[in-house]
């Protein structure tokens, strides 16, 4: 029971949406007293031990942070209501955008910040009918539990370190990857399903998980701003649920006559994927792979950009080994002229002057560098800025420093011409040993009908 307490307060205070996760043992607990399958006492002791115990630790969490020089600032933090209207954009299908959160980030203080947010809520509301609302919704749903690796793939050129084979094929990989975690994924959300109807309502595990999953679903789909990796804290949820689903599955057994009928639906099934694939890896060529990209700092551009005065001249060091041809830097100036130059080694790569936002991109002979230096120089007569992370460790190389150093943000490239997603090879072969398991597993369906009523959860 302690456990159970301790576990709980340690989700909500590292990730404050976690508190539907609470109110789901809550309900369960005091329905389960309710219909007398535990006693009241048990029940409301949990309950106020949970409730104790919750509220210790967001004490104890807050002076720590207190203690470590953090002090709240109304007129920084963005308010609740900022998050329910990014969760209301139709174009985004409520995913987070940095023109939403820009508009009210920028108002100077917490009660401009309320406004913004509450107009765009009251014209996105005002803009949908009941029907465009309820196919809102259904977007959201379809963001929220479409990824199997819940966004934890699309962020690889940010790594500090990755291996060079990885990123040179990280394209296709990333291909792969997402597509087998999406069927697992799904075949996880079968299971729960097919568990939570025929367990109709005995086990209070079950109950728990189910309003766990909802309470979630429903917060982020129906209230707050969505993203797939909003949905990871269900995946251990799912699994539990989606394993037991199986494994409590009637066993089949087929005859020769069905046997053969399955095995015709799997060539039709594999040759069907096959098609769709090869189309969809042909329609979705690319030119261009990012091979670093140092992104810190955008997500807080107030509080994270590099300054350069004028006749100033700021050189960074961008150490890396693999053949890139094009640099981007991100600055938030419009106005005034900078010459930036790369060079690898004592060799200029390439050189470009004009307004910082003329001189973004610099495009270069393929090159395999080890020393990249860029170099920014302000030859104009107002100060300019760039997009930088400001850390105490080095996000060239993940060394912790003595200080806290700023760090420009950038990305390396490597443009080449239009290829696949992945390879006609890397298609036949996957598809086709899938193709061979499901032959093989149709021949060794078990004769056997299994016991499912005996596994319980």
């Amino acid at each position: 029971m302690v456990l159970s307490w301790i576990l709980i307060a340690l989700a909500v205070v590292m990730k404050n949406n976690m508190i539907v996760f609470w109110i789901a043992m809550v309900i369960v607990a005091l329905f389960a007293a309710w219909q007398r399958q535990v006693k009241w006492s048990l029940a409301v002791e949990w309950l106020f031990g949970s409730l104790a115990v919750l509220m210790l630790s967001m004490s104890l969490m807050s002076g720590i942070a207190t203690r470590n020089g953090y002090q709240k600032s109304p007129d920084q933090a963005t308010p609740v209501t900022s998050w329910i209207a990014l969760g209301l954009n139709q174009q985004s299908f409520g995913k987070y955008t940095t023109k939403d959160f820009m508009s009210v980030k920028q108002a100077p203080t917490a009660t401009a910040k309320q406004t913004v947010a509450t107009k765009l809520i009251k014209s996105r509301l005002q803009q949908m009918d009941a029907i465009d609302f309820g196919l809102h919704l259904t977007n959201k749903m379809g963001v929220f539990f479409a990824k199997g690796d819940f966004d934890a793939l699309s962020q690889v050129a940010q790594w500090i370190k990755a291996p060079s084979w990885f990123l040179k094929r990280q394209q296709s990989l990333h291909f792969w990857q997402l597509l087998s975690t999406q069927c697992w994924y799904l075949m996880f959300l079968i299971g729960s399903i097919y568990l939570l109807i025929v367990s109709r309502g005995q086990r209070l595990s079950v109950t728990v998980f189910a309003l766990m999953i909802l309470g979630l679903t429903f917060f982020h789909v129906g209230l707050w701003e969505v993203a797939a990796r909003y949905a990871l804290p269900l995946l251990p949820i799912l699994m539990i649920l989606g394993v037991t689903g199986w494994a409590t599955w009637p066993g089949l057994s087929l005859k020769p006559r069905q046997r053969n009928v399955v095995s015709l639906l799997a060539v039709a099934g594999t040759l069907f994927c096959l098609t769709v694939t090869l189309q969809f890896s042909k329609d979705q060529q690319s030119t261009m792979d990012i091979l670093d990209f140092q992104r810190n700092g955008s997500y807080a551009p107030s509080s994270t950009t590099q300054l350069i005065k004028p006749a100033e001249k700021v050189t960074n060091q961008i150490p890396f080994e693999m053949a890139t041809n094009q640099i981007r830097i991100y600055p938030t100036s419009t106005t005034g002229k900078v010459t930036v130059i790369l060079k690898n080694g004592t060799r200029e790569l390439a050189r470009r002057t004009g307004n910082p936002a003329q001189a973004v991109t610099l495009t270069y002979p393929r090159t395999v560098g080890s020393k990249l230096r860029l170099t920014i120089i302000n030859r104009g007569r107002t100060s300019v800025s760039y997009y930088a992370a400001l850390a105490n460790f080095s996000q060239l190389d993940g060394t912790i420093t003595s200080e806290r150093r700023s760090y420009l943000q950038h990305s390396l490239n490597l443009l080449h011409a239009p290829v696949n997603v992945t390879s006609n090879r890397a298609i036949f072969s996957m598809l086709l040993g899938e193709l061979l398991l499901v032959l093989l597993s149709s021949r060794v369906l078990p004769k056997k009908q299994r016991d499912y009523d005996s596994i319980q959860l």
